[in-house]
């Protein structure tokens, strides 16, 4: 077993995506017998990362590039042998470690920075940026592996860095909750996640001034959304839903391919079938025309899906969810990374 350093992104609310991915794998680390201890480098000022960019620090790189915090995990990792830096802002951090280095990627910036901000020419400049960064760090040998959260971002970074050790780490599933045995399709549509980042904001308003416009009078299960959109929506209260007693739809109002992946699992072990404005069954391993993982190309089709998935016969449809939700949950578990992970330790 290893002394492990894992840098990662200092907690805030526990609820994003990036703290339940570093919290979870952490304790499947510890599970397998490993010695974990965290350290977070500090967030610069605004005038910092302007000074960062100024001077040809990459983005998001540029928001942690400090002596301070170079100094922080130099000095944290002279007590480990192997390091993992956990969040692609701190990629350029791990340059700097003397001992075997393991990044794990859970964007890449170039890919999810102009699909996050898709008519930004800042974006698509900061993009470039980091792409040049990218292609030079990860094609340096320098890291004994590179772990990446989605499939799409493995085929990127093949792409940007043909020789190094690309290894696929995807978040885990929640614990799945049983489906009763007279379950049935309800066409509830429940829309959680958190909505600081500003794309994720951007178009969860966006879906819920075109799901209003649209007339549809499915109900909504929904809470902390921005109040614009909680205003359009009326949503009821998520939690008056019990997640056994019928399937129903996981809405993705995401319209970028980054940052639902966790959200797309607690979907799946809650009963609901995902919906969504981008692929995501790519990911899954389904084909698109598989009647549980659609993509939209609009809000209005959302009717489309919804009689296309009640013609189905209750006893055909959960019999098929649960052979989809068995077979996602045991693909995408947080042992099965962690496992993976440890592999790559041990051989560092």
């Amino acid at each position: 077993m290893k002394r492990i350093l894992w840098v990662g992104k200092a907690a805030e609310s526990g609820e994003a995506g990036d703290e339940i991915y570093d919290r979870k794998m952490i304790a499947a680390l510890r599970a397998l017998g490993h010695s974990v201890s965290h350290v977070a480098p500090r967030r610069v000022s605004a005038v910092r990362e302007l000074a960062n960019l100024v001077r040809g620090v990459p983005h998001y790189r540029s928001r942690y590039q400090t002596r301070h915090n170079v100094d922080l995990v130099r000095q944290a990792s002279r007590e480990c042998e192997v390091a993992i830096c956990s969040w692609e802002p701190f990629d350029m951090l791990a340059c700097q470690l003397d001992c075997p280095t393991i990044p794990i990627l859970h964007n890449v910036s170039s890919s999810a920075l102009p699909a996050a901000f898709p008519n930004s020419l800042i974006a698509k400049a900061l993009a470039g940026r980091a792409e040049s960064w990218e292609r030079l760090a990860y094609s340096s040998g320098r890291f004994h592996a590179i772990g990446v959260l989605s499939l799409a971002d493995r085929d990127r970074l093949q792409q940007l860095a043909p020789h190094a050790n690309v290894v696929h780490l995807p978040p885990g599933l929640p614990p799945v909750v049983p489906l009763a045995a007279d379950a049935v399709f309800r066409s509830d549509i429940i829309v959680s996640g958190t909505y600081d980042w500003r794309p994720k904001r951007r178009d969860i308003i966006a879906f819920a001034r075109e799901y209003a416009a649209s007339g549809a009078r499915w109900p909504v299960y929904a809470d902390k959304l921005p109040n614009e959109a909680a205003v359009l929506l009326s949503p009821r209260l998520l939690g008056a839903l019990t997640a056994d007693a019928a399937i129903r739809i996981g809405m993705v109002p995401d319209r970028f391919v980054a940052g639902h992946k966790l959200k797309v699992g607690s979907y799946i072990a809650a009963n609901a079938i995902p919906l969504s404005m981008v692929d995501i069954w790519s990911e899954l391993g389904e084909g698109p025309d598989d009647p549980l993982v659609r993509r939209l190309s609009s809000i209005s089709e959302i009717g489309n899906h919804v009689r296309a998935l009640e013609a189905i016969p209750a006893d055909t449809l959960r019999g098929r969810w649960l052979e989809f939700q068995a077979k996602t949950a045991e693909k995408f578990s947080w042992e099965r990374s962690a496992a993976s992970l440890s592999q790559l330790v041990a051989s560092a």
